[in-house]
């Protein structure tokens, strides 16, 4: 990692702030902290988390003079600005260690070749320097008996639902996880993420990156969902009822919470997009579709998608978000799709908290409105291979639970 002390040090500072819980993984001490303000900030840090569990920016100023306010509030800006990732966490204090190191070795090879100290005596402090481990004590403690009981009975840990509470009375999906919706073309996929996405966006801040559609298709879809109208009568409604079923619900989607971002997108992108969203409130992202991400020029397919869905997954770990894959099955036919199917990753497969493979028993038939299963591929809240019955309705592109 080539860079200078006091980048590793921002950057250690940064996602500290990111992640406030981060400060009981610091394990380096403050002595590798050469800027002076980085190391009183630290060692503030530490304090106050000790006595708050939070490093809330809010508090800490108004805990601190008048006179220190503004000097922190800058300070702490500063540090948020960063392109700090939290999953570097440890890379960064290992690499700060060793150019700490480094430059206290440089300063004796100094002192030497101006005579200030023997050869014997920089031997022997060099070979100090390097068995040095410049670690601070374990404070791990073991959290209490009432504590643990609280963590697991948490009923915040997972997602809610208003419309679709009886799919998730299967899925029991949590927070912070990494979902795939999967189909083979036409069979449904974007119309269940979108499906879930209005309905999480009533509680939740919620992106969804459309990689695939129009702008203008992912709103008549919307609609469709939301008027519980066929997106032809959207689009051109033949009577006064249906026109003030379509305004109610361009108006209800409008006062939701979430934010639709179109066009092609890198990983890094929508990394910083995630991050950057997700400071104030838990954050829900569907990414429509995941094959359409771009990494690499010098992957393959199955090198870059393998890439970014461990990627997202150590995004949902390490920020305050959960994220939902649309993902594309491999093969074609009418036989009920298995994970194996998905396309050109098993990453998908070995990654997911929960896979739900979505299943046409009857492609031939074309109706507007017809029953399809969601299969339960991989589901850590619920068992394996489960089939949950749903009412597709295409036209609306509406799915009901059954």
């Amino acid at each position: 990692m080539n860079t200078s002390n006091y980048d590793l040090e921002d950057n250690i500072i940064s996602c500290i702030l990111q992640n406030n819980h981060l400060i009981n993984e610091l394990y380096v001490d403050d002595i590798a902290f050469q800027n002076q303000t980085n190391r009183s900030i630290i060692n503030f840090f530490k304090k106050f988390y000790k006595e708050h569990k939070n490093l809330d920016v809010v508090l800490m100023t108004s805990s601190l003079k008048e006179t220190q306010q503004a000097n922190f509030i800058n300070y702490i800006s500063s540090k948020f600005d960063l392109p700090a990732f939290p999953a570097l966490f440890y890379e960064y204090q290992e690499s700060l260690v060793e150019k700490f190191k480094t430059k206290q070795i440089e300063d004796l090879i100094d002192n030497y070749k101006n005579s200030k100290i023997q050869k014997d005596t920089l031997v022997e402090k060099i070979l100090e320097i390097q068995n040095k481990e410049l670690l601070i004590s374990n404070n791990y403690k073991k959290i209490t008996p009432e504590e643990m009981l609280k963590m697991v009975r948490n009923k915040e840990k997972n997602l809610s639902f208003s419309r679709l509470w009886k799919l998730n009375s299967k899925l029991k999906l949590k927070k912070h996880t990494v979902n795939v919706i999967a189909a083979r073309p036409s069979e449904g996929k974007s119309a269940l993420a979108l499906n879930l996405f209005l309905d999480l966006s009533r509680k939740y801040k919620t992106i969804f990156f459309n990689l695939e559609m129009t702008e203008e298709e992912v709103y008549e879809r919307m609609l469709g969902i939301e008027a519980d109208l066929p997106i032809n009568l959207i689009i051109d409604p033949t009577t006064e009822i249906q026109n003030e079923r379509a305004s109610k619900a361009a108006k209800q989607i409008y006062n939701l919470n979430y934010e639709l971002v179109n066009g092609s997108k890198s990983l890094k992108s929508i990394r910083n997009k995630i991050i950057k969203e997700q400071r104030e409130e838990h954050l829900i992202v569907f990414i429509d579709y995941v094959g359409y991400v771009k990494n690499k020029s010098n992957q393959n397919d199955k090198e870059r998608i393998g890439e970014v869905v461990r990627e997202f997954n150590d995004i949902t770990k390490d920020y305050n978000c959960t994220i939902f894959l649309v993902a594309q099955i491999n093969r074609n036919g009418a036989d009920k799709p298995t994970m194996q199917d998905l396309k050109d990753s098993g990453e998908l497969e070995q990654t997911a908290d929960t896979l739900i493979l979505i299943h046409d028993q009857h492609p031939e038939i074309n109706t507007p409105s017809k029953q399809i299963d969601l299969v339960l591929a991989k589901c850590r809240g619920s068992k394996r291979g489960v089939a949950i019955m749903a009412e597709y309705d295409k036209e609306r592109q509406k799915m009901d639970i059954k």
